[in-house]
């Protein structure tokens, strides 16, 4: 099947998209054990430097993969998804280098958040839509 180069970059887009919730469920639960585990604390930083790198790599992808213009909206709430994660990382390592109960309730809140705008993305209409959708409200 041949498609117009408008529908063929939104389906890209709506790829990349698909990749970069995979992989924010992922650090999700990495970061959610962190903020459970009272474990070595060399370990933990370990594996908060990890789960920043990582959503440092995938805000910028995020910032550098131009979204047709039918998706400029979807790009705005996956740019706050990916801000949002690098904050609960961010949050999370300070966590640990200061474990307070306010710390921990900071952590707990900036990864609250981030799951939220986890939620606005994965309900997004053009993840939600099956493709017959999306391509015939195109035309």
């Amino acid at each position: 099947i041949l498609f117009s180069p408008a529908v063929r970059a939104a389906e890209m887009y709506r790829a990349h998209v698909v990749d970069w919730v995979a992989r924010l469920d992922q650090i999700d639960r990495n970061l959610a054990q962190l903020l459970e585990d009272g474990t070595d604390l060399y370990e933990q930083s370990i594996q908060a430097e990890s789960a920043i790198d990582q959503i440092l790599r995938l805000s910028q992808e995020v910032d550098l993969t131009s979204a047709p213009t039918a998706l400029v909206e979807l790009r705005q709430v996956v740019t706050q998804m990916s801000l949002a994660y690098l904050t609960a990382a961010q949050t999370a390592a300070a966590m640990i280098n200061a474990p307070t109960v306010e710390h921990r309730q900071t952590a707990q809140r900036s990864l609250d958040e981030a799951r939220q705008a986890l939620t606005v993305v994965k309900q997004s209409r053009w993840l939600t839509a099956d493709d017959g959708q999306i391509r015939s409200n195109k035309h």
